[in-house]
């Protein structure tokens, strides 16, 4: 079981939004079985794990234009629940080659109908017309009746920053080259599918695929390899944001974090 204890948010709030000032504590309980297994002398590892995670109160930071000065706050955003599973296998194909693979599945989800209250800006610019949806609401705990903002009902929404498939691969390879040198290579994949980027699910990056690898020679004092990061050059985002701006006309502005292009290197090692 974990927890984090809730507070209150700094500053003073409009009139008949003080429910809004504080916020409650979170907790989750989370519950896994599964099973560690040896194969073959060890030469095969095979783990396999089943999850559920019950998560309350998810405390979030939004914005909430309705507050005025204090237009930033720290909430609660409902319950979640998240199940997957995870598998991993690791292979001594020879004395020298090992070969490794996992796998993973995650779904968190909101469960609960719960506004979004950083989701004005989307809901007034339509954005979910291309979605074919409007998840879109006003606050029906505001007391005024002329309220004129909608925002999102996250219930059903993926949790953000979260993939639900995640997969890597690694093969590494050492043997003896001459005297006292050995040579080693290890070349990498790795894979996630695509993340929402907030919890109103309008906003996300695509799935990566990413490629290293590394080849070298070393001994017990000395290190010399070549390697490629990012070998097939994915720019897929590592990442995205939106928010507002105070331009006067409050425009929702996107930011994007962009992946690290292909690169190459050399590195030298000397062990003392």
């Amino acid at each position: 079981r974990g927890h984090r204890a809730g507070g209150c948010n700094p500053g003073t709030v409009n009139e008949g939004l003080e429910p809004f000032k504080c916020y409650k504590s979170e907790s989750n309980w989370t519950y896994e079985v599964g099973a560690k297994t040896a194969w073959f002398d060890e030469r095969v590892l095979f783990n396999a794990t089943l999850f559920f995670v019950d998560w309350e109160d998810l405390q979030f930071r939004t914005q909430f234009p309705e507050l005025g000065g204090l237009s930033t706050i720290t909430t609660n955003l409902g319950n979640l629940e998240s199940q997957g599973a995870e598998l991993e296998l690791t292979v001594l194909a020879t004395d020298y080659l090992t070969l490794s693979a996992a796998y993973g599945y995650s779904d968190p989800k909101f469960v609960d109908d719960q506004l979004d209250f950083g989701t004005s800006a989307v809901c007034a610019a339509d954005i979910f017309e291309f979605f074919g949806t409007d998840p879109c609401q006003f606050n029906p705990d505001n007391p005024d009746p002329n309220q004129t903002r909608r925002y999102v009902n996250v219930k059903g929404n993926q949790l953000r920053r979260t993939s639900k498939n995640t997969f890597n691969f690694t093969a590494d390879y050492e043997a003896p080259l001459a005297n006292e040198w050995n040579w080693y290579t290890r070349w990498d994949y790795r894979y996630q599918s695509r993340q929402f980027q907030e919890q109103h699910n309008a906003i996300w990056v695509g799935g990566r695929e990413i490629v290293n690898g590394r080849i070298g020679i070393s001994s017990e004092n000395y290190d010399l390899s070549i390697w490629a990061r990012n070998l097939t050059n994915d720019k897929t985002p590592m990442s995205a944001y939106a928010f507002t701006s105070d331009l006067n006309n409050s425009d929702s502005v996107t930011t994007v974090v962009n992946n690290e292009r292909r690169r190459y290197g050399i590195t030298a090692q000397v062990r003392f």
